[in-house]
């Protein structure tokens, strides 16, 4: 069967969605997370950096292979303003594009980058007027954590065409399914 991989790479918490390829039917999803040895807390950026795009490369690379999909697709990098953050993820980015090449250099040619607006927008993934309210409310009483940005969008997106009861915290795993049905839409 052949299958397309849909990931949502991050430094934190990475998204997966498999979907067969000829059908456009979602098969499994998942996160991985970067495991980091005991005390990384107290590390300075560099270290943990290093550390976490190692682990972070390494286990999306195995789940790469695990799954041996047909097709991958990754969202592009979105510019960040935390610099060691945005440096982290372009770390794992080419990290996990040298371990692919380096376990089989055909894959590579099976990996497209997809920009977050490109696949948003051909899902329709934008703010309503009532979400614009809201979050306008919300930010008069300074509530920030309680307003609707692109992850709330997603995640109401992915419950709605699958019936699923995702939560804000699993937005990594709705971005990397919206990827996928981008794919097929």
């Amino acid at each position: 069967m052949k299958t397309l991989l849909a990931i949502d790479l991050s430094t934190s918490c990475t998204g997966w969605a498999l979907y067969e390829l000829d059908t456009g039917k979602l098969l499994e999803y998942g996160l991985i997370k970067p495991e980091l040895p005991k005390g990384h807390t107290k590390w300075v950026n560099t270290k943990r950096a290093l550390y976490t795009i190692n682990s972070m490369a390494e286990k999306v690379t195995a789940m790469i292979l695990e799954k041996a999909p047909s097709k991958i697709l990754i969202e592009q990098i979105n510019r960040g303003i935390n610099r060691i953050s945005q440096k982290t993820l372009d770390g794992v980015h080419w990290m996990v594009l040298e371990q692919l090449r380096q376990k089989n250099v055909d894959l590579l040619d099976i990996v497209q980058f997809i920009d977050t607006i490109q696949w948003r927008g051909k899902l329709g993934l934008k703010l309503t007027e009532a979400d614009k309210k809201h979050n306008a409310t919300m930010r008069r009483k300074k509530n920030k954590k309680a307003v609707i940005n692109y992850k709330t969008l997603s995640v109401r997106f992915v419950n709605k065409e699958f019936e699923k009861e995702f939560t804000e915290a699993d937005n990594d795993v709705t971005d990397a399914i919206c990827l996928g049905l981008y794919y097929f839409r």
